[in-house]
């Protein structure tokens, strides 16, 4: 019996040597997939081009840019940022729409585009007079957030536009 019982004592010391173990690689797993999850939120973070713009003056353009969009079979609305101007352009078969709103702009030019219901529904829920949006580059997803603060961040991703519109 003394037998019997050292011989479990000692698989159950196994068993629980084999459960540490377990858990030590699971901690450690853990912890590498929250660094690399850190290093992504930095990449997230750091931006090229920085914007403010108002944003009654900004939804109504993609607004009026989102008619002619809409016609087309991806709503499709593009952006380019230039020196003082945000420039917002779509076209189909009816037409040609280009809508400029003025802009304080901190980086350099950038020609992207968007879902226009995707970056109207972002905008749309805000209701602040003057947002700040960020890029890095035109296959990056565009920040959306206040000027100061953290009181909202949204990620809109862009649409992979060729040519020139």
């Amino acid at each position: 019996l003394t037998k019997s019982i050292t011989e479990l004592t000692v698989k159950v010391d196994e068993f629980a040597h084999q459960m540490d173990n377990q858990a030590n690689r699971s901690k450690e797993a853990h912890k590498r997939l929250w660094q690399h999850n850190e290093e992504q939120d930095d990449k997230l973070q750091e931006h090229e081009i920085r914007i403010t713009v108002e944003r009654s003056e900004l939804l109504d353009a993609i607004e009026r840019a989102s008619l002619l969009a809409k016609e087309g079979k991806n709503n499709l609305v593009r952006i380019k940022l230039e020196e003082s101007v945000l420039v917002i352009s779509s076209r189909s078969e009816e037409g040609n729409v280009r809508e400029e709103c003025a802009i304080s702009k901190e980086g350099g030019d950038l020609e992207i585009g968007f879902n226009s219901k995707y970056i109207s529904d972002v905008i749309k829920n805000i209701d602040d007079e003057e947002i700040a949006m960020e890029f890095n580059a035109n296959i990056n997803p565009c920040l959306v957030k206040p000027l100061s603060g953290d009181a909202y961040e949204y990620l809109i991703l862009p649409v992979r536009i060729t040519g020139s519109n």
